[in-house]
């Protein structure tokens, strides 16, 4: 009982429509839908930073299915907000050994980092990087370390893979420049100072900005055809589906002096929740520009292998979440 309740929060969930997605996981859970609504409940509150119900609902999980690792890793990240290490340490341990994971891997390494017990956290570091080589968080997770440990070569050797794998993130050249700096490398860090004052400078303008009007999908041939025929859904049927587009509105409080070009990178993510693919849009903002229309979208003319279900597009300027959205794929 409750399945509909819980497809419907996984559904809100995948958009991030957390206040919608904890009613819908609490009517689920009303309908004794199981330990997993809890987990899902408890997440949603993650995402609001309700630290309090999200432990609550993690510990209901465990109480109902002790080998719950999504359960345990969540009440981890809560203990980790809160600083509480050994309580950290003792629920991601529990989490890794029913499911070993990257992400609980790199929680439980900054913990034993925190703690002071430098050996534990660097292999840690060193699994999550085993599990997922392409974790960009997880190479600057450790390179952070390494600057700590004033291992200045191996933190200029991390964090260069994690600006291989994430480029528009502004902290990693900033640590990548402390720790160049460090070993005599000034040309290099000075590279990477500016590198970080131009993405910080964007980061900045997009924190200022909000949306004009809700991100929007509609369908389309290769091209995209001008906006006057646009038709904006959020539902596409697979047989009928070449191309999703998306359009976002923004509006800038303090627009530019002058031009700043940046770069959107979407995240698309498949009806199970994996990656399906990223894609990297060039924009510009031009001096007094209060507001601007992006687009782009993903595909094939031979209609692609579109999965039936729920997608979600996250978009990121500068490692900085602006916004995601979803639509659904029909029979």
């Amino acid at each position: 009982m409750g399945t509909a309740d819980f497809d419907e929060g996984l559904r809100h969930s995948q958009a991030q429509r957390w206040p919608q997605a904890i009613a819908a996981f609490t009517r689920a859970i009303n309908k004794q839908f199981g330990p997993e609504a809890y987990v899902q409940r408890g997440l949603s509150y993650l995402y609001l930073h309700d630290f309090d119900q999200a432990a609550t609902d993690f510990s209901r999980a465990i109480e109902i299915k002790p080998d719950s690792a999504d359960a345990y890793l969540g009440r981890g990240v809560v203990q980790e907000h809160a600083r509480k290490w050994p309580e950290c340490i003792q629920d991601l341990s529990r989490a890794i050994a029913i499911i070993p994971s990257a992400v609980a891997f790199r929680g439980r390494g900054t913990c034993y980092q925190s703690s002071s017990d430098y050996v534990k956290a660097a292999e840690d570091f060193g699994k999550a990087i085993e599990l997922m080589p392409q974790d960009a968080d997880a190479y600057r997770d450790r390179g952070l370390f390494y600057l700590g440990t004033r291992k200045y070569a191996e933190a200029v050797q991390d964090l260069s893979k994690a600006i291989e794998y994430a480029p528009q993130d502004p902290a990693a050249y900033r640590m990548r420049a402390t720790a160049e700096r460090s070993i005599g490398n000034s040309a290099a860090a000075d590279e990477d100072s500016r590198r970080f004052e131009e993405l910080n400078r964007v980061r900045q303008m997009f924190t200022d900005a909000s949306l004009a009007g809700p991100l929007r999908f509609f369908s389309s041939g290769k091209d995209s055809g001008p906006k006057v025929v646009r038709e904006y859904k959020e539902r596409f049927p697979k047989g009928q589906t070449q191309y999703v587009n998306w359009e976002l509105r923004l509006a800038y409080a303090s627009p530019p002096g002058k031009r700043v070009d940046f770069t959107i990178q979407e995240v698309w993510f498949r009806p199970d929740g994996s990656i399906d693919h990223k894609h990297e849009v060039k924009g510009r903002v031009e001096a007094g520009w209060l507001s601007e229309a992006i687009s782009g979208g993903w595909g094939s003319e031979n209609g692609r292998n579109w999965q039936v279900g729920t997608y979600r597009v996250a978009f990121y300027v500068a490692g900085l979440p602006i916004t995601s959205g979803a639509f659904e794929i029909t029979d």
